[in-house]
C-alpha cells in the first residue's frame, strides 16, 4: 500500500490534516476541488506531488485502504469520526465546545 516507507502516506495525512482544519475553522467547502486545491497550496505542500496524488488513484487506494482499517480496527460507522485519548467517540456533526471538552477531559 505505501510502498516509498511511508512518505506518501505522512503527505498524505498532513494534506488530510490542512483540509480539516480549514474546513473546521473557516469553513472552507473541501469538498469543492478548487477550495481544496487553494487550501494546500496555503499549506505550502508540494502542489506537484498533491495535484499527481489527487489526479491519480494511488492517494485514493491508500485513504481507502486507511479507512477500511478504521472500520476494521476502531469500529468507525462514519464520517467524521473522532476519537479522543481514552476512546471517546465524536461522530458527525460535532460543535467546537464538545470537541475542545472532549480534548480537556482527555487531557486531565
Amino acid at each position: 500500500m505505501w510502498s516509498d516507507g511511508g512518505e506518501r502516506r505522512d503527505h498524505v495525512h498532513a494534506v488530510a490534516a490542512g483540509g480539516l482544519q480549514a474546513l473546521f475553522t473557516r469553513s472552507v467547502n473541501i469538498a469543492r476541488a478548487e477550495e481544496l486545491v487553494g487550501v494546500v497550496r496555503e499549506s505550502g505542500a508540494d502542489m506537484n506531488r498533491f495535484l499527481g496524488d489527487f489526479e491519480g488513484d494511488g492517494a485514493r487506494d491508500a485513504v481507502l485502504a486507511d479507512y477500511a482499517e478504521a472500520v476494521s480496527r476502531d469500529r468507525v460507522r462514519a464520517i467524521p469520526t473522532i476519537i479522543v485519548e481514552g476512546g471517546r467517540r465524536l461522530t458527525g456533526l460535532v460543535d467546537f465546545a464538545t470537541y475542545r471538552k472532549a480534548i480537556e477531559e482527555a487531557s486531565s
